[in-house]
C-alpha cells in the first residue's frame, strides 16, 4: 500500500493504521529479508532494486488472491480475472487478437490487458501472464514454453523493385541489394536461412532501412523500398495479388511460434483457459 500510495502518511490513512505502525513494519520486513527495500526522501519512498524484484512477486501473489476470491464468489467455471497478454506487433492484431476478442464476448467476467510490442520483453518483469515469441526460446527454469505453429520466413520485394534491381540467386547476392530489416538495440539486424550447406544459421542482410514494424516494413517493401524477410501470414496476401514477389525459396527456413508464461505451481483457470483456446486456435 506504501508503494501504491507513495507515502507512509496516505498509506496509513487508507489503511486506518499509524504511520509509525506502517514504519516497524517495513524495518521488521527489511530486516527478516536482510535488504532494504524502500528509500525515503522529501519528495516520498521509491523502491530499491531488491524491493523493486520482491513487490513484483507480492503483487502476483496479491492478485492471485484477489481473483480467486472473485471466482469463489462467482462459483463458477468461466474464466474470470485479469490476464496480460504480450504479442508480437502485427501477429497480435491480425492473428490473435480476433481470438481474444471473442473471448471477451463471451465470458464478461474475464479482463485482457494486451500489448503489442515487437521488441524482446521479459516475461518476467514485464508482469505478463501470456507471451508469444517468434523464434527459438532459451531453455530456462523460470518459464513454460508451448509451441503454438510454424511460419514460413518469406524472402520478398515488390515486383518493380526486382525488375530494376535484379532478383537475388544467392545469399551473397543479397549483399548488392537494399534491404529493409527489423530494430533491435540488443544486436545487429539478422535473418534466419537455410544456409548453401542445407543447415539452418543466419545471416546480417544490408541494413539499408531499419524499421521496427512489421507492418511499416510491408508497406515500405511493396513501395519498391527493397528486398525484406517476414513470416508468411504477413507477406502471403499481397503475394497472391502481385504487390510482392517471393524469392532464394531454396533459402527459407521456418520459425516457431511459442506461447510463453512464467513456471508456477499452479496456473490461475483464466490463464489456463486461454491456453488452452490460443493452443486449439493456432495449432
Amino acid at each position: 500500500m506504501a508503494v501504491q500510495e507513495g507515502s507512509f502518511s496516505k498509506a496509513a490513512m487508507r489503511l486506518g493504521l499509524s504511520k509509525s505502525a506502517i514504519g516497524k513494519s517495513l524495518q521488521r520486513l527489511e530486516a527478516r529479508l536482510g535488504a532494504e527495500l524502500l528509500q525515503r526522501s522529501s519528495k516520498g519512498i521509491t523502491l530499491t532494486p531488491d524491493g523493486e524484484r520482491y513487490y513484483a512477486r507480492c503483487r502476483i501473489a496479491f492478485d492471485e488472491l484477489e481473483q480467486g476470491e472473485q471466482e469463489v464468489r462467482l462459483n463458477e467455471n468461466e474464466p474470470v480475472g485479469t490476464v496480460r497478454i504480450d504479442m508480437p506487433a502485427s501477429y497480435g492484431r491480425n492473428v490473435v487478437l480476433p481470438i481474444l476478442l471473442e473471448q471477451m464476448a463471451r465470458y464478461p467476467g474475464l479482463k485482457l490487458v494486451m500489448s503489442f510490442n515487437d521488441r524482446i520483453v521479459d516475461p518476467i518483469e514485464s508482469r505478463s501472464n501470456l507471451s508469444i515469441r517468434f523464434g527459438p526460446i532459451r531453455d530456462t527454469h523460470e518459464i513454460m514454453a508451448r509451441r503454438l505453429s510454424m511460419q514460413k520466413l518469406l524472402f520478398c520485394a515488390s515486383p518493380g523493385y526486382f525488375e530494376a534491381c535484379g532478383i537475388p540467386d544467392t545469399l551473397a547476392a543479397l549483399s548488392r541489394h537494399r534491404c529493409l530489416v527489423g530494430f533491435s538495440d540488443q544486436a545487429p539486424p539478422r535473418w534466419a536461412v537455410r544456409l548453401e550447406d542445407g543447415e539452418s544459421g543466419y545471416i546480417m542482410p544490408p541494413a539499408t532501412h531499419q524499421i521496427g514494424d512489421g507492418d511499416a516494413i510491408v508497406r515500405a517493401a511493396r513501395a519498391g523500398c527493397g528486398i525484406c524477410q517476414l513470416p508468411e501470414f504477413m507477406v502471403s496476401e499481397p503475394i497472391r495479388d502481385g504487390l510482392l514477389t517471393s524469392a532464394l525459396s531454396q533459402h527459407t527456413i521456418s520459425t516457431p511460434v511459442t506461447l510463453l508464461w512464467p513456471a508456477t505451481c499452479r496456473l490461475p483457470h483464466r490463464v489456463r483457459h486461454l491456453i488452452d483456446v490460443l493452443k486449439e486456435r493456432l495449432g
